[in-house]
């Protein structure tokens, strides 16, 4: 059997939470005890057939340029052959089917054109756990409805992501409500950390831009934003001081994605001094999940940085940014301890904080639970899979 996945991976350079998703199908793969031959579209592929150790091919290009530049590399003929030769085509990914704002119009134009190939070819297609953006835009909305019509199954990580398909008149009766395919990832069992070691409190911490979004406060200023910019990283500093003058925390900075993230930790390198360590070494996503697991608390805005907390059952506060982060908090019931990034109440941020750490046996036993029930709902994509082969 021949499988195609197409998502936004680039290997070491990538997000760590979409290369913890391609991990997860690929792990859900290698157990359907189903031999495999796997191929990844990606525009980095060599980054990906290194960190992934499987084969990879860029993607099909969908503007006049890169199509002739394609063709004249050899890419196309290779990105072609991998179409026609495979059983079954993945979408997957984590919200890689958006409406065009920033960057979302080249990633779900290049999905279309992707599945409308593959069906040429008569390929069967999955969605494989994917998060659907917002869909308010008009074209946003044609692609992604033509997309998921081309579909023989569909599995979405969360309800949210769901009801979005179904106000595109996508039929509620094709779509599947599973879990991010993180959730097939396990932590190491035999660490042995510094932490364990020494008793030294340690807090990871998940920061990144977003000041910069165009989707985020689209009437302000520059100068409107710098401002905002400087707000959020004195909240942050000021809590980060507020929880190790109250329980000695140290912490680690834990860079999720390289470009957007590590400019805000450095910045906070800067404000903390040695209070902060920064991780600046490249890492694969099960070596951050692991690292995750060597804290003892997490307070995160990237949304995988939560769900690797989860899975490693440590408490965490969420500083949500996008409605993706704000659903996930609630799925594992703990909406208390979201935080929205634009609430500027200070004093309620260190009382969510107060109560993550003196709450934190009963949210361990509470996550242990929600994690077993989103582990049985993650392995429902994988089901889904094997049913069209």
């Amino acid at each position: 059997m021949k499988i195609a996945i197409w998502g936004s991976y680039k290997g070491a350079e990538g997000n760590i939470g979409d290369e913890a998703i391609l991990s997860g199908v690929l792990s859900a793969l290698r157990t359907a005890q189903q031999p495999a031959q796997v191929s990844v579209f990606s525009i980095n592929p060599k980054g990906v057939t290194e960190l992934h150790h499987v084969d990879a091919v860029r993607p099909l290009p969908y503007g006049l340029r890169s199509c002739l530049a394609s063709m004249r590399s050899g890419n196309f003929r290779d990105t072609l052959r991998v179409i026609q030769r495979c059983d079954i085509l993945i979408i997957g990914g984590g919200q890689v089917l958006v409406e065009p704002i920033s960057s979302g119009i080249p990633w779900t134009l290049g999905c279309f054109v992707l599945a409308s190939v593959a069906r040429i070819y008569r390929k069967k297609i999955m969605l494989y756990g994917v998060g659907i953006g917002q869909l308010k835009n008009p074209l946003g909305r044609v692609l992604v409805r033509k997309i998921v019509e081309s579909c023989k199954a569909v599995t979405v990580r969360d309800q949210a992501s769901a009801t979005r398909l179904k106000e595109i008149g996508i039929l509620g009766t094709l779509i599947k409500v599973t879990a991010d395919p993180v959730f097939c990832l396990r932590p190491s069992s035999n660490l042995e950390t510094d932490a364990k070691a020494d008793d030294q409190i340690r807090v990871g911490l998940s920061l990144r831009e977003w000041w910069h979004r165009p989707d985020m406060w689209p009437n302000l200023t520059m100068s409107e934003r710098i401002r905002k910019q400087k707000e959020f990283l004195d909240h942050i500093e000021e809590v980060c001081l507020f929880l190790h003058d109250q329980i000695g925390a140290s912490y680690v900075g834990l860079p999720f994605y390289g470009p957007q993230d590590l400019p805000v930790l450095k910045e906070m390198k800067f404000r903390l001094g040695n209070k902060l360590q920064v991780i600046e070494d490249k890492l694969a996503p099960i070596d951050v999940l692991n690292r995750v697991g060597e804290t003892q608390a997490l307070i995160g805005m990237r949304l995988h940085s939560l769900i690797f907390a989860a899975i490693n059952l440590k408490p965490m506060i969420a500083l949500s940014y996008q409605e993706k982060t704000t659903a996930f908090m609630d799925e594992i019931g703990l909406p208390q301890l979201c935080h929205d990034v634009d609430n500027h109440d200070i004093e309620s941020l260190k009382r969510k904080i107060s109560y993550m750490w003196d709450c934190r046996a009963s949210i361990t036993q509470a996550l242990g639970e929600r994690i077993a029930i989103l582990r049985a709902k993650e392995r429902e994509n994988l089901n889904t899979f094997l049913s069209l082969i």
